[in-house]
């Protein structure tokens, strides 16, 4: 008779973002690693980098000017309320 083989997904919000966890999985696996990764310090890097493009190739004071005029209502309009 077959085995049965019931196979299921897990998802681990965040289990990779801790160094301690990595370098222990790393030890598990048999991988030895001198460099220490800050997930957070390389997210807040690249959150930055992604920042600084946007702010430079994009009109970001109009996108926030636009933002603005979206929300007010016209003059027309409230006097109808």
């Amino acid at each position: 008779m077959p085995e049965k083989v019931f196979w299921s997904q897990a998802y681990l919000h965040g289990l990779f973002d801790t160094p301690d966890v990595l370098r222990e999985m790393f030890k598990w696996a048999g991988l030895s690693t001198s460099v220490s990764v800050d997930i957070n310090k390389q997210r807040e890097q690249q959150l930055e980098r992604l920042a600084n493009m946007l702010e430079e190739y994009l009109a970001v004071d109009k996108l926030i000017e636009m933002t603005h005029s979206f929300n007010e209502i016209p003059k027309a309009q409230a006097h109808n309320c």
